[in-house]
């Protein structure tokens, strides 16, 4: 059953290429027989602690060697993994802990002040890299020994929690065979081998980071460079040095890397694929990268369908379909429908849906809702898209963000594709705002108003959109905006802090302060 499941891929490379590196982490390297060792020790200490198939159990730290090994021990245990929000407060943290059950974290010392309250109260017990506040360690619970039984396809191996932008966090049950479909497709689609290099800056336990992992690393038995957390200059030196040849993560953190004084004088011809997701690519950042030899591909996904990609967009299509994220990836369908879920004809925007095995087993203790996602034997996305008559989707906007300005609808994220594929604009958002003749109108919100070139602005807005789709004000926010931990913008905040036009904005109708 080795192939079947994600804890057997551990032990096959440990068999296989047991010299092989699995893991650098701050000038440490670990390799596959080491980590296929140190996880079966670490499971059978869970399962001593009593920790059975079918558990859940939750993990709460931020990057490092011992969230990998934790991981594949909770697999190997026959349980699944429950990944719980390095941002989230104590409050936030009783929702998932209450919802999933668990009865065992395993974090570290860092997370005490958070943990221990909700953990105590719950009478959960809590594992610690090191030694804190009266938890058992990792080291003083493995006990080395044979495998254990490992677990089936179908067995549940995660359950992510949504970001949670409007009330609680959904738990998404992601079952083993769904997310090696998931990584097996998107793998074999890029030609990541066991030579190669994956590059994670991002949180592990944000369903990217962890996907990266399974997708560009454990399926393949490549190696994983683990940076402990993102800092532009700590990630480039650091992709420079350990030769990353591999790196996915959000359009925002690219950007970030390439306004950075030492883009230019690294050496990074070793990186060759850059896969960008959650935001659309500039034109800007596009060329930014390609000036140094480096092309960054759009990709679409969702925490339902394994946390993984749906659509990639093939990098020698990258300058061409600028703005779209691609064709479904192996063994996927998508389709774009009405209301009625009805396909609709080439380019007219409807409902993205998805089927194939990657998508989710359901939603956690949510029958009703589980039904309607997947009503008809698909995933209904929520996402608005259109497919173009070569099979490219774009992605034009979240059906809940679309505002409606008399009576017509209107997608922020097409506008926002506009903004940033014309004019270069990176750090804005389009909401709805109050009007009393059209009932909501599009606001633009800009970081600095004072370095938005107006004229250009209301030029391209009238060339490239139709007159109800182009904002009406905009906006300075004077500060970054807000933002969840997959790096996407928080409209939700936004629209709670400007329900209107404030004061002082400007009028691109008028062309003067409101």
């Amino acid at each position: 059953m080795t192939q079947q499941n994600l804890a057997g891929l551990v032990h096959y490379w440990a068999e296989y290429r047991p010299w092989h590196t699995a893991l650098h982490f701050e000038g440490t390297d670990t390799t596959w027989r080491e980590l296929d060792a140190r996880s079966t020790a670490l499971a059978r200490g869970l399962r001593a602690l009593g920790v059975e198939p079918g558990d859940g159990v939750g993990i709460l730290m931020r990057n490092r060697p011992e969230f990998v090994e934790t991981v594949i021990a909770i697999w190997k245990a026959g349980a699944f993994v429950v990944p719980l929000n390095i941002r989230w407060t104590a409050a936030e943290l009783g929702f998932p802990l209450d919802n999933s059950g668990v009865r065992l974290v395993v974090t570290e010392p860092h997370f005490a002040g958070v943990l221990g309250e909700p953990a105590a109260d719950r009478d959960i017990t809590v594992v610690s890299t090191e030694a804190a506040d009266g938890w058992r360690t990792l080291e003083a619970i493995r006990e080395p020994g044979p495998r254990l039984p490992e677990p089936g396809r179908d067995d549940m191996a995660f359950l992510f929690y949504t970001s949670g932008t409007t009330g609680y966090p959904k738990g998404v049950r992601i079952n083993h065979g769904n997310i090696i479909a998931s990584a097996l497709a998107v793998a074999l689609g890029d030609g990541v081998t066991w030579r190669d290099r994956t590059l994670v800056a991002i949180p592990m336990a944000f369903t990217g980071g962890m996907n990266t992992y399974v997708r560009e690393t454990l399926i393949c038995g490549a190696t994983l460079v683990l940076a402990p957390r993102f800092d532009p200059e700590y990630v480039m030196h650091l992709a420079a040095e350990q030769r990353a040849t591999v790196w996915s993560s959000v359009p925002v953190i690219f950007e970030q890397v390439l306004h950075h004084k030492d883009f230019g004088s690294l050496d990074l011809s070793s990186l060759w694929l850059c896969r960008a997701a959650g935001a659309t690519v500039s034109r800007g950042l596009l060329h930014g990268w390609q000036e140094r030899g480096i092309t960054l591909a759009q990709g679409y996904g969702l925490t339902e369908c394994s946390g993984g990609y749906l659509a990639t967009l093939n990098p020698a299509d990258a300058e061409r379909k600028l703005g779209y994220a691609g064709r479904p990836v192996l063994h996927t369908e998508m389709r774009i429908v009405d209301d009625q879920d009805e396909e609709l004809p080439r380019g007219e925007a409807g409902q993205i849906i998805a089927r194939g095995p990657s998508i989710m087993d359901s939603y956690w203790k949510l029958p009703e809702e589980t039904a309607e996602a997947l009503r008809g034997g698909w995933l209904h996305t929520g996402d608005v898209g259109v497919m173009d008559e070569e099979g490219y989707i774009r992605v034009v906007d979240r059906k809940k963000d679309m505002l409606i300005s008399g009576g017509l609808n209107v997608y922020p994220a097409e506008i926002e594709r506009v903004l940033a594929t014309v004019l270069g604009l990176e750090e804005c958002a389009v909401i709805g705002v109050e009007d009393e003749r059209w009932g909501e109108v599009p606001a633009l919100i800009v970081t600095d108003a004072a370095a938005v070139d107006v004229p250009a602005l209301r030029s391209a807005l009238v060339t490239e959109l139709a007159d109800y789709k182009r904002p009406r004000y905009l906006i300075d926010n004077t500060g970054p905006l807000p933002r969840t931990l997959s790096g996407k913008i928080q409209k939700t905040e936004l629209r709670k802090q400007y329900p209107g036009a404030p004061a002082g904005s400007l009028d691109l109708k008028a062309g003067q302060p409101v």
